[in-house]
């Protein structure tokens, strides 16, 4: 009878929907890499953080315990794992996707030409930035061996920035874009409009509906948008300082790519389901 009970017990904890989850996104890779990013950055970040105590010193072993932590990560994810060495590979090919979302951007018929033309080349930029790092990372396994290497590295890093920026400007551009139309429709529909008053009388509910599905549709871009630009500056943070363009200490960069580990978690979860 007791077993039987534990049996339950653990087969209820062990078929939970956390269990669930926690097996799926361990299961992919892209999750691990999560995993492996966060440790990482959130070792840097207390690293740096028990360096700067004055009044309680941590002793050596804790920071080279620290240090061997954020190293052995930082190598883990630089694909010494043959798993990881397979998705660095399959990775390689992203940048054709890039490239056709960017010729995709600027046939894009929702749009206006600024927002096709930024979303383009910002696509483009991508593009670019996975090919040179395709090119880094055959460089890495000597299948070749490049003798400007730190420039097409320093250029994968200039691309993502790049496209980074031009994302969160379209963003704003977009949001502007957004709420002016929305401002358009709240003064023209204005229950205070004389107009508004006289021609509802002749509008059917269909009408009227189409105007209210429009507003919802608005509301709910720019909850997006509004999600994704703080997103932006984060992702601007790292490539910046790596270029110099910006002098974080570790401590700074550590939280940072703590707090992108976690968002990038945190997505990856939302699209599992148990």
């Amino acid at each position: 009878m007791a077993f039987d009970k534990t049996a339950y017990l653990l087969s209820d904890v062990f078929e939970s929907k956390f269990i669930n989850i926690y097996v799926k996104y361990t299961a992919s890779i892209a999750g691990r890499d999560k995993a492996y990013l966060f440790i990482q950055y959130f070792s840097r970040f207390l690293i740096y953080t028990l360096n700067q105590q004055k009044i309680i010193k941590p002793s050596a072993s804790s920071i080279a315990t620290l240090s061997k932590i954020q190293a052995s990560m930082a190598e883990t994810r630089k694909s010494t794992n043959p798993i990881l060495q397979k998705y660095k590979f399959l990775r390689l090919g992203k940048f054709v996707d890039n490239f056709k979302l960017s010729v995709a951007a600027v046939k894009d018929p929702t749009s206006d030409c600024l927002t096709r033309l930024i979303s383009s080349l910002s696509k483009l930029l991508m593009g670019i930035y996975v090919l040179c790092d395709g090119i880094v990372w055959f460089n890495s396994t000597g299948i070749f061996k490049l003798k400007n290497i730190q420039k097409i590295s320093k250029l994968s890093t200039q691309c993502s920035l790049a496209s980074v920026i031009l994302s969160f400007l379209n963003g704003l551009y977009i949001k502007l874009s957004l709420n002016l139309r929305m401002a358009t429709i709240a003064s023209i529909y204005s229950p205070s409009n004389t107009k508004y008053i006289s021609d509802t009388v002749d509008k059917d509910k269909d009408t009227l509906s189409l105007i209210e599905k429009e507003k919802n549709s608005i509301n709910s871009k720019l909850l997006a948008i509004n999600k994704q630009l703080p997103l932006d500056i984060i992702d601007m943070i790292i490539p910046a300082n790596v270029l110099g363009i910006i002098n974080f200490n570790d401590g700074v960069i550590g939280a940072i790519g703590t707090l992108t580990s976690v968002i990038g978690a945190n997505d990856l979860i939302s699209k599992i389901s148990p």
